[in-house]
């Protein structure tokens, strides 16, 4: 059942290159293995198995981390409950992230206002340095 749904680090659907065809099962095997457990450390692949909680009878809600570096925008997501292995509903959501707090200010300023955002910098920096050489005048006589 985890299979033909592509539920598991073992069926997460990939495609090969063109240039890959030809490599035996093996081969493909490890590779599978080796993208997998880079997405692990980067934490972009993680298992949970109790981060569900039903709220009512058909109503949950789960906790996700989400990486910091993930793209902005819709995703199409697939929600399944399993009981015992077997699947019992499948539900299809489109989500969408957005960003949040400083973030959102300085990605709007940077792509909205560049003009306000460079000169902001500057003076950030030049802050920090002349805060630097104050803080640190009498070191290194």
């Amino acid at each position: 059942m985890l299979k033909s749904t592509g539920v598991g680090f073992e069926y997460v659907p990939m495609e090969l290159a063109k240039s890959a065809e030809k490599r035996n099962a093996t081969e493909v095997r490890a590779f599978r293995q080796a993208i997998v457990g880079l997405k692990n450390k980067d934490r972009l692949y993680t298992i949970n198995e109790y981060a569900v909680a039903f709220i009512g009878r058909s109503l949950f809600r789960a906790s996700i981390d989400v990486p910091a570096n993930v793209v902005v925008g819709p995703f199409e997501t697939r929600v399944f409950l399993f009981r015992n292995g077997e699947l019992l509903s499948q539900y299809n959501a489109r989500l969408e992230l957005h960003r949040q707090g400083f973030e959102e200010l300085t990605y709007g300023l940077a792509f909205r206002r560049p003009l306000i955002y460079g000169f902001s910098i500057i003076v950030i920096a030049m802050s920090a340095g002349l805060l630097a050489a104050v803080a640190f005048r009498g070191v290194g006589r």
